[in-house]
């Protein structure tokens, strides 16, 4: 049978009506129409007010932008806010408390741009519901008169110059370039934000071309990046975040934390094809699950900065402790030798008063060239602000002596000790330095 009679049969038997039926009805002459999709959200980037002062050249190895004032809004930043708050009022001074309040109450979006020093910070912020001094303080702001700005400011490293709702932050050039540009400049697609997400970045530099970002949702709390780094690294990030699930244990953590740790380790996701990596951190739960856990790791986290700054300041001591006997050895050696071959008259070891004469007590003390001076013999002084008190105390029969420092970081009153032990060898009249400094309550 011909194919082109196959297909006249199939027709009729199709066509046909059923016995005892009514005919079949008649396909339609056309298709309904598809439905068109609904149009994406708009897409949400800087400010008229933030692109009136931003540049963005091609060569930026940096770029990044965060709706401040829709992430401060979200239900999760909200259940969360009164253990920041907390978790701030313990860990903060009043200046940075102050700070922290009005960063949450005014602060509206940020961008940052720019290419190694030349980096331009610009903060959009409602001037009724805050004020910039808070933070400011923090940079020890002086005045100063900028050119094209109602209000200015001297931070270490460059200005701040401050405009109505806007903070225009970053080197001397960078400012004055930013107060006089000619045309707003064009958001670069890499940081607009999409439905639900609250921060944008993009970064091209020493060999790393990668972007990422954060989104929340009723559903997911995720931090996103996506991009080619050096291989020898990509490699490094995959194998040792494999190592860390992997881990049966945690035996550095007390097991409560252990648990969260192992948790928070199960939202991670890293795949890598050479050198490209993409990596994710993704909590696909409701919100009161994400704040739980965000709050067990914020709690972790605040208290290993803690920490960190606490050995970061007893790391001071240490080493100037250390710095001062070797200062004292020095002048020692100086002192005994009036001849080749020949030593001095038998000479005691001497003390030196204590800088500052009050032991500091959770803050920096402010030394002067005049608080050093009576130590001036040593060839030692200190330049930076100290948390510690320093001192040499001479034994009476002046062959022996310790160098002091003492400090109060927490301010509870109860002072740590740092002791090294100084004495001088009876025979050669050497000075000899203990192998290990003694230390009693170091992070008190």
């Amino acid at each position: 049978m011909s194919l082109r009679r196959t297909l006249a049969i199939g027709l009729v038997v199709v066509s046909a009506p059923a016995c005892g039926g009514a005919a079949p009805p008649a396909f339609p002459a056309s298709a309904p129409p598809v439905a068109a999709a609904p149009p994406a959200p708009p897409r949400r980037g800087p400010s008229p007010a933030l692109l009136a002062h931003a540049s963005f050249d091609s060569d930026l190895e940096l770029v990044v932008y965060a709706d401040l004032g829709g992430f401060f809004k979200t239900t999760l930043v909200q259940s969360l806010a009164r253990a920041i708050l907390t978790t701030a009022q313990s860990a903060l001074d009043p200046t940075q408390l102050a700070c922290a309040n009005d960063v949450m109450a005014g602060a509206r979006e940020v961008l940052l741009a720019g290419k190694g020093p030349s980096t331009l910070i610009l903060v959009g912020y409602d001037e009724a519901a805050a004020k910039p001094a808070s933070c400011l303080a923090l940079g020890s702001a002086t005045p100063a008169t900028i050119p094209g700005a109602p209000d200015g400011y001297r931070i270490p490293g460059g200005l701040v110059a401050h405009l109505p709702g806007l903070l225009v932050v970053g080197a001397d050039e960078s400012v004055a370039q930013a107060l006089h540009q000619k045309a707003p400049g064009t958001t670069p697609a890499e940081i607009t934000l999409a439905d639900d997400q609250y921060l944008a970045w993009s970064v091209k530099a020493d060999g790393v071309a990668a972007k990422g970002g954060l989104v929340m949702s009723a559903d997911h709390f995720t931090l996103d990046f996506v991009g080619d780094l050096p291989e020898i690294l990509a490699r490094k990030l995959e194998s040792e975040v494999a190592t860390a699930k992997a881990a049966t244990n945690l035996p550095l953590l007390p097991p409560d934390q252990a648990t969260v740790v192992k948790s928070l380790l199960g939202a991670v996701r890293v795949k890598r094809d050479g050198k490209h990596v993409e990596a994710a951190f993704d909590l696909a739960e409701p919100v009161v699950d994400q704040a739980r856990d965000l709050a067990a790791a914020g709690v972790m986290a605040v208290a290993s900065v803690r920490k960190y700054i606490t050995v970061s300041k007893v790391a001071e001591a240490r080493g100037t402790v250390r710095q001062i006997a070797r200062s004292y050895a020095a002048y020692w050696e100086r002192e005994e030798k009036v001849a080749p071959g020949k030593l001095a008259k038998p000479k005691k070891l001497v003390s030196f008063g204590p800088v500052p004469k009050a032991i500091p007590k959770a803050e920096k003390y402010p030394s002067t060239a005049a608080d050093w001076a009576p130590w001036a013999v040593l060839s030692f002084s200190m330049d930076a602000p100290q948390y510690f008190q320093y001192e040499v105390v001479a034994a009476k029969d002046g062959k022996s002596a310790d160098v002091l420092a003492r400090g109060d970081l927490n301010g509870n009153g109860k002072p740590s000790l740092f002791k090294l032990h100084l004495s001088v060898d009876p025979k050669t009249r050497a000075l000899a330095l203990a192998p290990a400094i003694d230390e009693t309550d170091p992070e008190e």
